[in-house]
């Protein structure tokens, strides 16, 4: 893998959002304003993350996680899963870079409630 973190010449923050349903950064851009970079990027391979430069990561559950990508990121501070699972992280290789790894633990409760409640109205009809 072939990291850009020697290559980098701002030195502000740079968060990497790879969520593949967001589209457009205004909101993160209104919160954060100048103090970071922000980079949307629906990363899907460990060399994809790696070349992405992160210090902050915000991934969705189709972004690869994995040791390599941990090994590479060398600036990597904080990993943010934009749902519930983290089966997509290697958590004991977040923890041995020194890697906090944090979720959304009640992201779509009511959403999956729902529809969960839907479905069995609609198998007993």
């Amino acid at each position: 893998m072939t990291s850009t973190d020697d290559d980098r010449t701002d030195d502000r923050p740079r968060v990497v959002i790879s969520d593949t349903k967001l589209t457009t950064l205004a909101t993160e851009r209104e919160v954060f304003g100048d103090e970071v970079t922000l980079v949307h990027d629906p990363l899907r391979s460990p060399d994809a993350v790696a070349d992405s430069a992160p210090d902050a990561i915000v991934v969705d559950a189709s972004t690869p996680m994995t040791a390599a990508a941990f090994e590479a990121c060398s600036r990597l501070r904080v990993v943010v899963r934009a749902g519930v699972g983290v089966d997509n992280i290697d958590l004991a290789a977040a923890a041995a870079a020194g890697v906090t790894v944090s979720n959304v633990p009640d992201y779509s409760v009511d959403e999956v409630s729902a529809h969960a409640t839907a479905l069995c109205v609609s198998l007993a009809r």
